[in-house]
């Protein structure tokens, strides 16, 4: 919707600026009005179609950058649940290695965990048997 309009827009303002130009010449040179309009193009045009290309090439690059940023930023802080939408292009393959890396690390403090849990309930056994006996040689059993 917005580019049709825009082209309408572009259409109708050269049609109107051929017109102001052909009736600043006199109305019979017509080569001269082209020569203008292109002349206006160049200057105009082109270098407002550069900008918005720039913005639009810019805003393509920057999104998916500051998507992994913001990620990068949720890890750091302890969230390791988050994960980076994997898009189509240059930066596919620096979503992939976010998310995998993001995956170990998940997997690597669930490991932590569960060896924490484990040696805390292997040690407890051995511990109980040393205190009920020191508690059988204090009590004189």
């Amino acid at each position: 919707m917005a580019f049709g309009f825009t082209v309408l827009l572009l259409v109708g303002g050269i049609g109107a600026l051929a017109f102001l130009i052909t009736r600043l010449f006199g109305g019979h040179d017509h080569t001269a009005a082209v020569v203008w309009i292109a002349g206006l193009g160049f200057v105009f045009v082109l270098p407002a179609l550069g900008v918005v290309l720039a913005v639009r090439a810019f805003g393509r690059i920057a999104a998916p950058l500051a998507d992994v940023m913001s990620a990068a930023d949720s890890v750091a802080s302890g969230d390791l649940s988050v994960r980076v939408r994997e898009r189509r292009g240059a930066f596919d393959r620096l979503a992939r290695s976010f998310n995998r890396m993001v995956g170990e690390l998940e997997r690597a403090e669930q490991l932590r965990k569960n060896l924490t849990a484990d040696v805390a309930h292997e040690l407890r056994t051995p511990l109980q048997i040393v205190q009920g006996n020191l508690e059988g040689i204090i009590d004189g059993v």
